[in-house]
Order: structure tokens, then sequence, then C-alpha cells
């Protein structure tokens, strides 16, 4: 881990540098336990969710490279045959309440738009469609009160009228209204995640080439926190429900590109870094289950499948 110079460590919590040990195939560290898979198909399954009352898993589905994405959702209490409920569709995001799920869909125009799927199966547009070059949405996080979606835009260029001036942000961060009546242009950054009582997000940020973490007030403008810094890029956050902790995977980067993923957690502060799983395959896609589990995709054996864990201590 990177120590910080003296001066900066007094100003407050430190930075927390990444770097993932290599070792082969999927393994705990000792700040982890109870690993296992969760899901055994034969098609790719990641980016997990899991529903607000621990009930349901959902993920995306791709039987094989090139194939449209589907989404698919398994029953946790009870086992049995995952359903299908939104084709060409992929990254879900499980509403408050009664469980209505919020993903990205792909239409064979490959237009792409934010939509809210009820039941067994039926899916409404309740937002605009986003596959415009000047509006391109994705990641949708639903806030806990199920007002706001959290999205990542590539990016957006805000302006002030009065002053004939504005600001651009590439990523930027959105909050859209779930009834569709107003959007707002939070700032710079990508991946979105809702702290539990809805006040704050953890997102993803450019700095000096690589990504890393940052928190900060989901409407009100105050400045972002940086919780990591280092040579590896830091991604896909995921807010513990009782507030205390944000998942998150970390990459070396070879040559532009990032490999070998492994999951860390940090607390909202940037104390409390440990690594929770270590080896060569990409590890990453954090989902907090009720009960604490740590849901998760990772590449093992030529597929990705989800799998879980828990921090060790918390069992």
């Amino acid at each position: 881990m990177r120590t910080l110079p003296l001066a900066l460590a007094m100003l407050g919590p430190a930075l927390v540098a990444c770097g993932p040990q290599m070792k082969t195939g999927l393994q705990m560290t000792d700040g982890a336990t109870a690993l296992a898979q969760v899901t055994r198909g034969a098609a790719d399954e990641r980016r997990p969710a899991i529903a607000r009352d621990g009930s349901a898993l959902a993920y995306e589905s791709v039987a094989r490279p090139g194939d449209p994405p589907h989404v698919e959702v398994l029953s946790l209490a009870s086992g049995g045959v995952a359903r299908a409920v939104a084709d060409r569709s992929t990254e879900p995001s499980w509403m408050p309440g009664a469980g209505g799920l919020v993903c990205v869909s792909r239409t064979e125009k490959t237009t792409t738009e934010i939509v809210q799927t009820f039941g067994a199966g039926a899916a409404s547009a309740f937002a605009a469609p986003v596959g415009h070059p000047l509006f391109g949405a994705g990641w949708p996080a639903v806030s806990p009160d199920g007002r706001w979606v959290a999205v990542s835009m590539g990016n957006a260029h805000v302006y002030m009228t009065h002053l004939r001036q504005g600001s651009r942000f590439d990523p930027a961060l959105a909050l859209m209204e779930v009834r569709g009546t107003g959007t707002i242009a939070v700032g710079a950054g990508a991946e979105p995640t809702w702290s539990p009582d809805g006040k704050r997000l953890a997102f993803v940020r450019p700095v000096s080439g690589r990504a890393h973490l940052f928190v900060a007030n989901a409407t009100r403008g105050a400045p972002a926190l940086q919780l990591t810094e280092g040579a590896d890029d830091d991604a896909q956050p995921a807010w513990s429900p009782d507030g205390s902790t944000i998942a998150f995977c970390s990459a070396p980067v070879s040559h532009g590109i990032a490999r070998n993923a492994n999951l860390f957690v940090v607390s909202p502060d940037g104390s409390g870094l440990r690594q929770l799983t270590e080896g060569d395959s990409d590890a990453c896609r954090p989902a907090w289950g009720p009960d604490g589990v740590l849901y998760f995709h990772a590449n093992v054996g030529g597929h990705f499948h989800i799998w879980r864990l828990r921090l060790r201590g918390e069992e």
C-alpha cells in the first residue's frame, strides 16, 4: 500500500492504493470466508443484483459471444430454475418494495433505453430512450426510496444560460426521476451506487489516467472525497446495506488494459482497506445481499458465473 506524505495524512483519512496479489484461479484471502459458486449455467452469467429482501438474484446471461444478453432471475429462497424476464437487456437493478427490475434494454435496432420490468416478463419503458449519441446512459442504480435512478453517461455539457457558459463532464453522472419528469447532471464520474440512506453516491472517476473511487453527496454538489489511489484501476463499487463498507474490484493495468481483477472493501472515509479475493481470474461487479453476503461474477473454468462470499469476522 502506498503511504501518503505526512502533510496529507494529517488532513484526513488516507487514500488507499490497491495491488492484488497474483495466484492461480479464484481464491479467498484471509479477509473473506465461505466462498461458493451460485450459478452453473452453460452461458456466461454476469452482473449480479440482489432483491432488496434477499429473495432473488438477477443477472445478465449471454449464451455465446456475440449473442444479445438477457436478464434472468433466480429464487434464492427456494432455488429451482432461473427464468428469463427481459430479452436484449443487461445491467439489472432492483426497485424497492414489490421487486420490479430496472435494466438497460437493447432493441434490435441497437437503440437502448432504460426499462422497468414487472412480474414474469412484462417490460415497460419508464424513462426516455438513452441510445442517442448525445444521451447514452447505462449502469442504472435505483435510490433506496425508489424516486431516482443514478446512471452513467458518456458525456454531458451542462450550460448555465444566464452566464452563457457551462461545464463538460466526461464521463458524467446523472440522476433521472423514475417517472421521467426530470434529469439532474451530478458531475464527473461513472458506475454509481447509493448509500443505504440515499444521501450519498459512491462512483468511479478518472485520475491521471486511472480509475479510482470517490464518494459525494447525491444532490448538493459538495466536493467529492477520493477513496483510492495508485497504478491500478478501481471500479464497480457497491455500498453495503449497513452503510459501513464499499466493495469494489481492482485490476492492474498492462498495455492500457486492466486484467485479473480482484475484490476489495473499504470504508466510506477511505480507511480499512481489505482484499477479499486473489488469483488470475476476473472477480468483479460486487452486489450485497441484505444479510451481508457479497455476490460477484468471476470467470473460472472458461465461463463467467455468479459467486458469493462473506467478510471474515461478519459470519
